[in-house]
Order: C-alpha cells, then sequence, then structure tokens
C-alpha cells in the first residue's frame, strides 16, 4: 500500500558517503487502532517497506520512513513495532556478504559495537505503535509503521538514511523451556527503494505536489529551508539560528539554473551534452528531465542530453526540460543534420601514368565528397591519408607519390573531416590501392643468363649487370634498362669503392625471375638464370672441378658449391678428368658435389683417364642436380663407385641425361660398380638412358646398369649394353628395361617423339638418338 507521498521517491538513488552523524530521536506513533477482521489471518508477506521515504513538517521535523503491515495486526506476546534509522554508509560497510541479512538490528548492533573507529556504538530504534492511515488509496486502508528521525544537526543534512522497519514478539524454546525474541523485517521491495536523504525527500516534495495555494506556504518553506541548508553546507557555509534560513547560495543555483537553460544546445547526431542543476557535490536533489520529442532528442536522468538522428532536424529546434524544486525550466536543442560521405570509382592508382598494350594506368583518382550540414554544403574539407608515403590528397584528389625503385604495393586509408558547433565531424574512409612502380609484365618474358662472374681463376666477385641485358630480346616496348630490383639482389660495393647503380651482388645462383624498371618507369617481370661458371673447354672444365674438390668438404650449407650454378655453353671435348682429392674409404675427408650442373644439351667426351668413385667426387650431397648433360666414355675403376658418383643424397637429382660409362671389374670391389651410382637407393634418377659395357672375369657379379636399387626412385629410365656383361637392375619401375639400342628406339619412339618427360634437347633422326647437336645412339640398321 502506498500514499501520494510515497509515490514520488520511486526513483533512481545514488552512492553516499560515510558520514558521523548526531541526531535527536523523535517518536511519532499513530493513535487511531481498529481491531483485526476476525475472519483473516495476519501475513507477513504484507510487512513491507513503502517505497521511499517522506518529511515530516509538522512538529518536529525530519525524514520518516514507513511500513506497511496490512490489513490484519499480528497477536504475539510482548509484541513490539520498531522502525530502526542509521545512515546508509553503516549498511554499506558491514553487510559484506550479507551479513546483517539474517538480523538487521542485531547484526548491525553487534558491527558497530566491534568496531572502534565507530563513537556512537548505538543503533537507534524507535518503538511506535501500529495506525490506521487516514490517508488511503483506491478505497484501502491498513495498518502502518512509522518512524521519524527529527531535528536532524546541520552536519547531517545531505546524509542518506536507511529506514527498517520490524516487529519483536516472543516465543518459548521447545527444549530449554525459556523465553526467545523473535525479530521479523519488512520486506524491501526494491534495492535501495528504503535510503534517502533528508535535502532529497524535501526537493522531491516541491516537485511533485503543488505549493502553490495559501495554506501550503508555511510547508513549502520548511522544505525550502531544508534544501538552501543542505546546499549551504556542501557550499561551505556555516549554520547559526541568524542564517538558517540564508537562501544565498539557493539563490545563485537557481539563477545558474536559469542561466544555463538559456543556452541552447547544438549536437550532432549521437553526441552529448550535460545540463545539470549545479548544487555543489555531495548534494542530491530529485530532479525531474523530459523532452518534448524524444524521438528528436533525449534526456536521462542524470541531465544528459542525446542528439537523435532523425528525418528533417534541419533548422528544427526542441525543448527538454528540468524540474527542481517545483519549477520547471525549459532549454532549446538543435540536433543538426549531417552527412559525410565519401566515394570514389577507382581503386587503384599508380606511381606513374601510362599504357602498356590495352592497359592504361592513371596516376590520380577523384574521390566524390558529400559534406552537408542542415542542407547546406560545406565548402572546407580537411583531407587525410593514413599512408602519406605512398598517397597524397588534397580537395578529393589522391595521387601516388612517385618511386622508381619499388616493386610493390600498399594501401592507404582516405577520408575527410570539418567542423560543425565545435565539434569534428569525419567521414567514413576509402580505400585505395597503390602500386610501385606503375605497370608490369604479367607474364614473364624469358632472359638468357646473368653471370655471377667472370670465369677465371682469380675472380671472386658475384656481379649482375644490367648493361649486359640485351633490351632488344624484351621487345621493343622495353626502353632502355637502368636497373634490377628483385629480392634475389644486393646492391655490392664495387672494388674501387665507388657504387654503381647498375652492379647487384646475386644472393644465390640459379633460375630466378627478376622484375627489371626501364628508363620509362615501368617494370617489367624477366626470367633469368643466375650463373655461377659457364663451362666451354677442357681449360674451364678442369678449373671448375680443381676449385671446389679443395674445398668442398661436408654436406652441409658451407660446401662451396652450394648455392652454385654451372652451365655448359659448348661441347667439352677430350676431358681428362684428374682426382685431386684420392676418395678412398680410409680418408677422412670425401668431394660433395652440392650445386647445379646443367649441360643445357651439350657434351663432355672422356679419355685417358678412369674415375675412383665417381665424375662428380664420392657424393651427390644436399640439393645437387646433374640434368641436360651427355657424358660419354666413362672409364669406371674397379674401386665401388658409379659413373657420376658413389652415392646421392634424398634430395639429389638427376634428369634427362646420357651416360655412357666403361665398367671396369678388378679382384677390389668389383662387385660395387655401377652405371650411375653405386647406391641409388636415395634421390631421384628421372628422363635418363645409360648405356653400359663392361669388361668381366668370371665369378664377378653386380655390375649394373643403374645401381642397387630397392625402390621406384627410378623413373622413365632406359638401360642398353650388352646384356651378357652386366646385370639390368630395374627397381619396381616396369619402365627402366634392359635394350639394345636398336630395340630401344623401335620401342619406346613413337612419332618420332620419347615419352613424356624427355625435354627438348632429345631428337630423334632416322639414323639415331640425338642429344643436343650429339648424335648418342646410332641404329644398326637405318629404319625404312
Amino acid at each position: 500500500m502506498k500514499t501520494m507521498k510515497q509515490n514520488f521517491l520511486h526513483r533512481k538513488l545514488y552512492v553516499i558517503v560515510s558520514l558521523i552523524f548526531a541526531f535527536i530521536l523523535s517518536i511519532t506513533c499513530g493513535l487511531t487502532t481498529r481491531k483485526a477482521n476476525a475472519e483473516t489471518a495476519f501475513s507477513f508477506d504484507n510487512f513491507v517497506m513503502c517505497e521511499g521515504a517522506e518529511v515530516r513538517t509538522d512538529g518536529k521535523n525530519g525524514i520518516r520512513f514507513v511500513a506497511s503491515l496490512g490489513d490484519v495486526l499480528p497477536e504475539y506476546d510482548n509484541l513490539t513495532y520498531n522502525m530502526m534509522i542509521v545512515p546508509k554508509a553503516y549498511i554499506t560497510k558491514y553487510n559484506t556478504e550479507g551479513a546483517l541479512n539474517d538480523n538487521w538490528y542485531e547484526g548491525l548492533k553487534a558491527a558497530l559495537e566491534g568496531d572502534e573507529a565507530v563513537a556512537n556504538k548505538t543503533v537507534v530504534s524507535m518503538q511506535t505503535k501500529p495506525f490506521y492511515s487516514d490517508e488511503v488509496v483506491a478505497g484501502e486502508e491498513g495498518y502502518y509503521i512509522r518512524g521519524t528521525l527529527s531535528n536532524v544537526k546541520y552536519n547531517n543534512i545531505n546524509i542518506e538514511w536507511f529506514g527498517m522497519a520490524y516487529i519483536t514478539y516472543d516465543t518459548v524454546d521447545a527444549e530449554t523451556g525459556e523465553k526467545v525474541k523473535q525479530y521479523v523485517y519488512a520486506q524491501i521491495p526494491e534495492e535501495n527503494a528504503n535510503v534517502r536523504s533528508l535535502v532529497y525527500c524535501a526537493s522531491g516534495y516541491l516537485n511533485v505536489y503543488d505549493y502553490s495555494s495559501e495554506d501550503k506556504a508555511v510547508e513549502k518553506e520548511i522544505l525550502t529551508d531544508f534544501v538552501a541548508q543542505g546546499i549551504n553546507k556542501a557550499s561551505g557555509g556555516t549554520f547559526t539560528e541568524e542564517t538558517k534560513n540564508d537562501r544565498t547560495y539557493l539563490n545563485g543555483g537557481i539563477a545558474a539554473i536559469q542561466e544555463n537553460a538559456g543556452k541552447q544546445a547544438n549536437l550532432l547526431p549521437e553526441a552529448t551534452e550535460s545540463w545539470t542543476t549545479g548544487v555543489p557535490e555531495g548534494v542530491k536533489l530529485h530532479v525531474l528531465y523530459g523532452t518534448e520529442d524524444n524521438g528528436y532528442v533525449s534526456i536521462d536522468d542524470n541531465g544528459v542530453i542525446t542528439g537523435v538522428l532523425g528525418d528533417n532536424n534541419a533548422q528544427t529546434t526542441k525543448n527538454v526540460t528540468m524540474k527542481v524544486l517545483g519549477t520547471t525550466y525549459q532549454k532549446p536543442v538543435h540536433v543538426y543534420t549531417v552527412t559525410a560521405e565519401l566515394s570514389g570509382s577507382v581503386a587503384e592508382i599508380f606511381s606513374k601514368d601510362g599504357v602498356i598494350g590495352d592497359t592504361t594506368f592513371v596516376n590520380e583518382a577523384t574521390l566524390d565528397a558529400t559534406a552537408i550540414v542542415d542542407g547546406v554544403e560545406v565548402e572546407t574539407l580537411s583531407w587525410a591519408t593514413a599512408n602519406s608515403e605512398v598517397a597524397t590528397v588534397e580537395n578529393g584528389v589522391v595521387t601516388a607519390v612517385f618511386k622508381n625503385a619499388i616493386f610493390a604495393s600498399e594501401n592507404t586509408e582516405i577520408s575527410f573531416s570539418f567542423n560543425v558547433g565545435g565539434k569534428t565531424v569525419t567521414s567514413n574512409t576509402y580505400a585505395m590501392k597503390v602500386s610501385f612502380p606503375v605497370a608490369y609484365k604479367t607474364d614473364p618474358k624469358e632472359y638468357g643468363d646473368l653471370m655471377q662472374n667472370v670465369f677465371n681463376a682469380d675472380s671472386t666477385a658475384l656481379v649482375a649487370t644490367t648493361e649486359a641485358i640485351n633490351t632488344t630480346a624484351l621487345g621493343e616496348d622495353f626502353g632502355n634498362v637502368t636497373n634490377f630490383l628483385s629480392a634475389d639482389l644486393t646492391k655490392e660495393l664495387l672494388v674501387d669503392g665507388k657504387t654503381d647503380a647498375n652492379v647487384y651482388g646475386v644472393k644465390e645462383a640459379g633460375e630466378k625471375e627478376f622484375v627489371v624498371v626501364s628508363e620509362n618507369g615501368y617494370a617489367y617481370a624477366v626470367k633469368a638464370t643466375v650463373v655461377s661458371y659457364a663451362i666451354d673447354s677442357v681449360a674451364d672444365l678442369t678449373y671448375f672441378f680443381k676449385s671446389y674438390e679443395t674445398g668442398a668438404t661436408g654436406n652441409n650449407a658451407s660446401n662451396v658449391t652450394y648455392g652454385t650454378y654451372v652451365i655448359l655453353s659448348g661441347d667439352v671435348i677430350d676431358f681428362t678428368r684428374s682426382d685431386v682429392v684420392q676418395n678412398t674409404s680410409t680418408e677422412s675427408k670425401y668431394t660433395y658435389y652440392r650445386g647445379t650442373f646443367d649441360g643445357r644439351g651439350h657434351k663432355i667426351t672422356l679419355t685417358g683417364s678412369t674415375y675412383r668413385q665417381g665424375f662428380f667426387g664420392r657424393y651427390l650431397g644436399g640439393n645437387a642436380v646433374i640434368k641436360n648433360v651427355a657424358i660419354i666414355n666413362i672409364a669406371k675403376n674397379s674401386i665401388a663407385g658409379g659413373g657420376l658418383a658413389y652415392w646421392m643424397s634424398a634430395t639429389a637429382v638427376v634428369d634427362n641425361c646420357f651416360i655412357e660409362v666403361k665398367l671396369a671389374s678388378g679382384a677390389s670391389n668389383s662387385s660395387n660398380i655401377n652405371g650411375i651410382v653405386y647406391d641409388a637407393n636415395f634421390g631421384s634418377i628421372t628422363n635418363t638412358i645409360v648405356n653400359v659395357t663392361a669388361s668381366r672375369t668370371v665369378n664377378t657379379s653386380n655390375l649394373q646398369t643403374i645401381g642397387e636399387i630397392d625402390t621406384d626412385n627410378v623413373k622413365n629410365c632406359y638401360s642398353i649394353g650388352i646384356e651378357n656383361q652386366v646385370t639390368h637392375s630395374i627397381g619396381d619401375s616396369t619402365e627402366n628395361l634392359y635394350y639394345s639400342a636398336d630395340t630401344l628406339l623401335a620401342d619406346i619412339v613413337i612419332d618420332n617423339q620419347l615419352p613424356s618427360g624427355f625435354n627438348s634437347y632429345w631428337t630423334y633422326t632416322e639414323s639415331g638418338l640425338n642429344f643436343g647437336e650429339n648424335q648418342v645412339l646410332a641404329l644398326s640398321v637405318a629404319e625404312e
């Protein structure tokens, strides 16, 4: 049950500070009672704190808390009706983890008595009587408990109080037979509903009820005095009998409210501005806020005004209201209609204008900016880019920063902003891709070899120079080359200490794709092979072997052949291989080859020497690659090994080669002599033809065309020779068969083409099989 005066305090409450209080307690009891209805029974479900608190203005003025008992009074032995009123700070401090929930009065009293920091350890409780309310709502009647804290001292005028009604009665303990006092507490209808300050209640009464009539003048003065004293206290004033009615601070606050109400608030949609009473901190006034149109502007219980994005806001002003101490003030609010949008049709610009083929490349793009405030276009915009190193922007025109030495793309975000009513409005961001240089060929042009060094015994510099490029091969639109750009290149100082823009050190040899920037600023992708050695003579090949055999120890990155790329630029005839390293099984130092040897369709013919463990030494280690080469007349002696090497690693490759080897048997290790490698269970041997002959004695075995094979790592390989002189180890693949020269060509050549996997270095004519410009297999009888 609620009276009208109780209803207005159904409001959000605020956090309070803990203050030491002193007060004089007054007990006010209703005198009118009535008997319980015999047909009904009392229920504690109806024992509830009335929401909020009241202000007592008759006699001993103060703050009053009320609880409802319902229509029926309880009937218990030694029944008492009580109202406990204490500062809320006590409850906040001592009610940790529900310590007071079982027995508010006894629990709080024990907590206070145990706290030496609290000077007044007494929990004040007033014994009251239930009264019959002469103020009814909708015809309802009932009993209430009221307790008033009167003559509140000046220091405590702004303290928030906690009111809790409870009844006590006696029961008899069933085991001991002794009387036991029971406590029953009123229910709290909502969080903090029974917490109020006297100033808040007084200001609330002035807002909710009409005190304009003459008979309400005295009560209005009392309520206003409470508010004025609360503001005086928070403003640093003093209290005496002469100054208790001083309203200097109050009148100043009202004047500030009036002045602020006259200042129009200009807001962007979703922007906020606070409209507060301006009373000192520590004073909690009851304030009612409202709005003329909540679809245009909103205001919350704390006076925060928010502009609402609505239709046709332009040239419109609507009011928000603040009701304080019974007076309503209006504040005009204007909410702007703002459009700040950025759009465009170009998603990518380049560092330079130009045309290549059918494609046009542009250096700048003009974006569409829409900036309107209340229907009027904004003329002055501030432009910004998130990455000024790749693009600039002015008046909506985005221009790529010219860079002629970077082949990459970077992104930036463009936006604009402008000022409205002291606030900055920023547009959406527009993503722009900026590419450097402006254009490049998507299909790389093929180019030949870039030499890592001029081939001679004294040269160690790794140099790739653009001056050697034949631009005619790249096409007429290429222009003159100015420099190379690639992740595989690093600029080097020349011997004389000067830096040449066209000289770069190559990090690693091999087949590369470079980006070449021409003098017109366009970029082209160029495929080229960085070559360590180009060999076309006996002298070159001799130097090549000596250069790595003296230091090619170990299957690791420090090996001198690691990362090298060797090509044959011509045939090498009558080469005699001299072993620098003896490579016997007792040696601790073995020769490893770890580079790439690309014969480019040329041949090496050998004479006058035998090879101990293999043409390339003991090991094809690491990522070694032997390809596109014909090696003729390898004379393999009786030391264990193969035509190319003794052993190959799991990642080594032999591909598209023609190997002609003579296996010489003898008493020592004669069973471990093979055509390509002794152990072919590792690595990959593909698209290779081996022609093996052997001189053998009785009781000699395992003179094999390829090597010892237990797996299918040998693919598309063919063995020819004299069948009764060698054993043909073919692995798991049925393609690696033994043939004579005639049967090989007759069986596998179809329409003058070898099987897929054999590259263009192989050609077939009526007279036999050619590798490059050299015939490697002749038919005994030409095909008709």
